[in-house]
């Protein structure tokens, strides 16, 4: 039911009441019990919605004194639409009740005469200090809205905001947002707000380039109240995800071997004795190994080339003959811009649409530069080998499909490979190309990680990190941290928060599709904390040797602590 108030508008399903005065929020509840999940009095001067700008320009909407005009339609008792005559914009908010869930479905769109849109946003202000946010960022969190490692927080889909959905969860109640969007629409997640800290932002993306753009819209927000803890509305979207894409028949191309697995290595060195070592402690077919090091060139260079050096054929070789499952690690998206191959890809890579800068990556051995893009230097680009620059290719672009792929299937044969690592697999993103060849980025990873996944009935693809999208066909994936706390623990800065902060949101969403191992445990005192919060996600017990003599590591304190979790 919808109906006018002296102030706005009034929606009412079955479980939820939601409450409008112009273009804002003011009010979310549990439409049985009656218990309110806003409080008015916290975040007063957050607009309702936002004009999001492609030079980052944030435009507050339904504040302006005079030229904010706000009208309601109703359509039916069941649908209504707000408009919003804005100095800045145009509003659409389409709103309707679903009767057989019992959401309340909001669907903003915007349109200017200006250009450079970037998008717009919903703002949810007020939201009850006691309540608790669960997301879907970098594995999971539950965390209040004000704790300092989520308060600043904006996520885009499905890089760091892995699935569409926030929870706020109070004392066996609240209420959850979700978009059941699968038409690969890029939207963003924040929390808190320059005028509120107890807000949360949910943003409408456009696709670049964006320089003439003028509209956004077409994502659906919805909006409802549950009783329970946060596993119930994650359940929910996680129906809804496995029933839309189909999951149930991606689930049976995984290998049978998969959850049998009950110990990994991440980043193993290529040591013929460490294979016998590991095998005096371990069923070879019950261990993981991801292999870095393995090609003819150095780690991060001459991608896309993938052939065996002497030594990482020996390994490989002798690993498969005692039936441990070993991954060599490849690139899902970056190359080098000295490979041949740049020269027919260069106007197929990725530019940031609100900049256009390349995208990519480049390691510097300089304290306070580490990890960054590509150089945008035409002479620097190319020129130094030594900063490992890569730049990413956008994976709609077929031939770079073909080239990975074809590649994987000769090194199946010649190796008797059962597994194969995709670095970089949970970068999916808008770009300044959002589409080619009929498909946006996402589709394009979609497409990329599932030709691979076909080469062989069972083959494992592996990767880095898990969101909705690459999840679908990768078998094996190195988990982040919440925050990417390995960046931090790398430096020696103390991440014993991390534990804290994790909680395994997406093991409740991609369990059946997905394992995990561990990604970096960076350095000192730090490792425990971060081996921890890793097993706490539902990772499989991982080890990460740090020394040169990974033989003798094993009979060490922290390798003996994950052994034993890992063998009982």
């Amino acid at each position: 039911m919808i109906r006018l108030t002296e102030k706005g508008l009034l929606i009412e399903s079955a479980t939820t009441r939601i409450e409008f005065e112009g273009i804002r929020i003011v009010s979310i509840q549990d439409a049985v019990t009656g218990e309110e999940f806003l409080d008015r009095g916290l975040a007063p001067e957050v607009p309702g919605m936002e004009l999001l700008h492609q030079t980052g320009k944030i435009s507050p909407l339904g504040v302006h004194p005079l030229a904010s005009q706000v009208h309601y339609t109703l359509l039916t008792d069941q649908i209504a639409e707000i408009v919003l005559n804005d100095w800045e914009c145009d509003v659409s908010v389409r709103v309707r009740v679903d009767e057989e869930t019992g959401d309340i479905l909001l669907e903003p769109s915007a349109w200017t005469m200006q250009s450079g849109i970037a998008g717009v946003g919903l703002n949810v202000p007020g939201v009850r200090e006691d309540l608790y946010v669960v997301a879907p960022f970098q594995q999971g969190t539950r965390l209040p809205l004000a704790h300092p490692q989520i308060q600043g927080t904006r996520a885009v889909w499905p890089n760091s905001w892995e699935a569409g959905f926030l929870v706020f969860e109070g004392q066996g109640s609240g209420f959850s947002v979700q978009t059941w969007d699968d038409h690969f629409i890029f939207k963003g997640a924040g929390i808190g707000h320059e005028k509120g800290a107890q807000t949360a932002t949910f943003q409408t993306l456009a696709y670049g380039p964006l320089e003439q753009n003028r509209c956004v819209g077409n994502v659906c927000w919805r909006v409802s109240a549950f009783r329970g803890d946060w596993t119930v509305p994650v359940g929910r979207y996680r129906d809804w995800y496995w029933k839309a894409y189909r999951l149930d028949e991606a689930a049976l191309m995984r290998p049978d071997w998969l959850d049998d697995i009950r110990l990994a290595v991440s980043w193993c060195p290529t040591n013929l004795d460490l294979l016998d070592a590991l095998a005096a402690r371990a069923n070879p077919q019950q261990v993981f190994i991801h292999l870095p090091r393995w090609r003819s060139f150095k780690y991060d260079q001459d991608y896309p080339t993938y052939e065996p050096s002497a030594e990482g054929r020996a390994f490989i070789e002798k690993a498969r003959a005692m039936g441990y499952h070993i991954a060599p690690h490849a690139n899902a998206c970056q190359m080098n811009p000295d490979h041949p191959l740049f020269f027919q890809a260069r106007d197929f890579c990725t530019r940031d649409p609100s900049d256009m800068r390349w995208g990519g990556w480049s390691w510097l051995p300089v304290k306070g530069w580490g990890s960054f893009g590509p150089p945008q230097s035409y002479s620097l680009m190319p020129s130094h080998k030594e900063w490992n620059v890569l730049v990413n290719v956008h994976l709609a672009w077929s031939p770079w499909r073909r080239q990975l792929t074809r590649q994987a299937a000769d090194l199946r044969r010649d190796l008797g490979l059962d597994s194969f690592f995709v670095d970089v697999s949970q970068l999916i993103h808008n770009s300044d190309n959002a589409i080619l060849e009929n498909l946006t980025y996402a589709e394009g990873s979609l497409k990329l990680i599932r030709e691979l996944a076909e080469i062989a009935p069972g083959f494992c693809v592996s990767g880095e990190g898990r969101n909705e999208i690459s999840t679908q066909f990768l078998s094996m994936v190195q988990f982040h941290l919440y925050n990417y706390a390995h960046v931090h623990a790398i430096d020696g800065e103390d991440v014993n928060w991390v534990v804290e902060c994790t909680t395994p949101v997406n093991e409740l969403l991609f369990k059946g599709l997905t394992r995990g191992i561990g990604y970096n445990y960076g350095r000192g005192e730090n490792r425990r904390a971060m081996i921890d919060a890793t097993l706490k996600q539902g990772a499989i017990p991982t080890l990460i040797f740090q020394s040169k003599d990974p033989v003798a590591e094993l009979d060490g304190e922290e390798a003996r602590y994950i052994l034993e979790r890992a063998l009982g």
